[in-house]
């Protein structure tokens, strides 16, 4: 197979070739044969169609983004009595991120246990006085209704003694919540809130985002979306790391696409826990959609266009036309680069 030195660069050259395109050009001339001849040879450079094993990829560009993030907001209203995280601050989970003034809190739990106290005193009296009567009902000392009086106050002082302790449960609770602790592991990077500042319950106060991995998210076309599968290898380049090559796998694949786009959403998980990488970077995943195995393939270089179609140039075998190249139509396959895939009108090694 001949590469024409006019479509671009040689493939791997190995021989010079005079090819004569007088019988291409469907004309006679007055010019004698062999000076005509001359006039339209073209130099040419020979190849060899090789097979090889084809990899189609794709690149997509995407934004980093942290593997969990969450908004920590206080459960309680309060002033923020104190801070204990700044940006960047790494943090684990249960960690303290900040503090409510819990005085409220604090009263209201002591004016609950006093009242649990006057409750139990109640309960207590009220037993005794059940029990006391009762004994003078069955004497006939007591009347029945007198003893289910004092039944129905027990029944109260009870009930009293659970309401307290229910009280006493819920300030406990909103005094505990005034200290208020990370739920994941990771880094602050935000933190929305200053001491003495009031705060409602939900208002968000620190964002946490957990860095040890991360996910590149992009878009895909329905082409590479068939062609992907969970779990599949990626190399990323990212763009902060002056295009340092790291490993990553699919995580996610979208299954329905975007109305504005009509393109698929892709995430790509990538571990971290050197911590180099950060949320807002830039990268590009390359991502492998079809390995095509022992493909015959030519330079690209070697595409010729003529009246007869698509083709490239072969070494002539007729007799007495050494040296010289005709024209073969063939098929062309994808292009990869600097090849492009063929079949007929050629063979491996021509």
């Amino acid at each position: 197979m001949l590469e024409n030195r006019w479509q671009g660069r040689s493939w791997h050259a190995a021989a010079a070739l005079m090819l004569p395109l007088l019988a291409a050009c469907g004309a006679t001339s007055a010019t004698p044969p062999s000076e005509e001849s001359e006039a339209y040879r073209v130099p040419v450079v020979l190849g060899q169609a090789s097979r090889r094993d084809i990899t189609v990829t794709s690149s997509v560009v995407g934004q980093l983004a942290p593997w969990r993030m969450t908004t920590v907001a206080p459960e309680v209203a309060g002033n923020v009595a104190s801070l204990e995280v700044e940006l960047g601050s790494p943090v684990s989970p249960g960690d303290v991120l900040f503090r409510l003034d819990s005085t409220t809190y604090d009263m209201a739990l002591a004016s609950a246990r006093a009242q649990l106290t006057r409750a139990e005193a109640q309960r207590i009296n009220a037993e005794t006085n059940l029990s006391r009567f009762a004994g003078l009902a069955r004497e006939g000392v007591a009347t029945t209704r007198e003893e289910e009086n004092w039944q129905r106050d027990l029944d109260i002082a009870r009930a009293e003694v659970a309401a307290a302790q229910a009280q006493i449960d819920l300030a406990a609770e909103n005094a505990r919540d005034c200290i208020i602790t990370a739920p994941i592991g990771g880094v602050v990077t935000r933190r929305r809130i200053e001491v003495g500042e009031y705060l409602a319950p939900g208002t968000p106060a620190v964002d946490i985002a957990d860095l040890s991995r991360v996910k590149l998210l992009s878009e895909i076309s329905e082409r590479e979306r068939v062609a992907l599968r969970l779990g599949q290898p990626v190399a990323i380049a990212v763009d902060a790391l002056g295009g340092e090559i790291i490993s990553g796998e699919i995580f996610a694949l979208g299954s329905s696409a975007t109305a504005q786009t009509r393109s698929f959403p892709i995430e790509i998980a990538i571990d971290n826990r050197e911590g180099r990488l950060l949320a807002g970077m830039i990268a590009t995943a390359t991502l492998v959609l079809e390995q095509r195995a022992g493909r015959l393939v030519v330079p690209a270089a070697a595409r010729v266009q003529t009246l007869a179609g698509e083709g490239v140039f072969v070494p002539s075998t007729a007799t007495g036309a050494s040296g010289t190249a005709v024209f073969v139509p063939v098929d062309f396959g994808p292009r990869h680069g600097d090849i492009v895939e063929v079949s007929g009108g050629i063979g491996e090694g021509e």
